[in-house]
This record gives C-alpha cells, sequence and structure tokens, in this order.
C-alpha cells in the first residue's frame, strides 16, 4: 500500500514473507506503522499548542490571582486555563492540558478563599466599629 494513504490514523507498508492463500500456514507479513503527515507524532516529545496554553494561563491565573489589582482579572485567565485543559486532553502533552487545568482550580479557590477572608474581616471590622461608637 501508499505510505500516504489517508485510511485513518496510519498508513501501512510492508510486504508479506509467505504466500497468504496457503491453507496449512499462517500469514507472516511484517507491517511498519507510518504516520500521515497531517498526525502530530507523540513519541518525539511535541505538545500540543492547546495544551500549553492551558498550563500557561493556569499559572498565570494563580500568580495573578494573588496580586491585588491583577486579581480583578486573573480569574479570567484561571477560567480559561481549564477550559483549555478540558480541551487538551485528546491532544498530545495532555498532562500538561491535565495541569493546566489543576492550576485554574486551584487560583479560582484562592481567589474564593480571598473573597470570603475579606468579607469576614469587613464584617468584623464594622460590627466592631458599630459597638465602639455605640459606646459612646
Amino acid at each position: 500500500m501508499d505510505e500516504n494513504n489517508n485510511n485513518g490514523e496510519y498508513g501501512y507498508e510492508g510486504t508479506p514473507n509467505s504466500n497468504p492463500v496457503d491453507a496449512g500456514t499462517t500469514n507472516n507479513v511484517e507491517y511498519t506503522a507510518v504516520p500521515n503527515n497531517e498526525q502530530t507524532n507523540v513519541e518525539d516529545g511535541t505538545k500540543h499548542p492547546i495544551n500549553i496554553a492551558a498550563l500557561v494561563c493556569g499559572i498565570l491565573g494563580i500568580v495573578g490571582i494573588c496580586i491585588p489589582y491583577v486579581s480583578n482579572v486573573a480569574w479570567l485567565l484561571a477560567i480559561v486555563g481549564i477550559v483549555l485543559g478540558v480541551i487538551g486532553r485528546k491532544y498530545p502533552g495532555a498532562k500538561l492540558g491535565k495541569a493546566g487545568m489543576i492550576c485554574g482550580i486551584v487560583g479560582l479557590s484562592l481567589l474564593l478563599l480571598v473573597v470570603i477572608a475579606t468579607v469576614v474581616l469587613g464584617v468584623a471590622a464594622f460590627s466592631m466599629l458599630g459597638s465602639s461608637l455605640g459606646s459612646m
């Protein structure tokens, strides 16, 4: 067969070692898998750009949420990291996408903790202020 055929993931090339029509013998055919031009070779360590973008967005989401005024928009990066990580699970380098998804979840969790702490401290401060003003 032609090595550049488009019959699925791989084209196959090879030559039979014996006559496949012989009823008493087995068909000893050696085939070598040849990736088509549009396939990404996983064995050479290439990663899909979606997975790399998921990891970058997830990390920037965590770092950005820890910076006071940047955190107003950093949660968007965390969400983009989660979405790209979910999309990137079907591409090569899915571990990077999974790491980006986890970083995005951690970033949103940190943001939620900061918002809860801010509300609790604000309520405590106003209640202390109200009680001190009432005693005057």
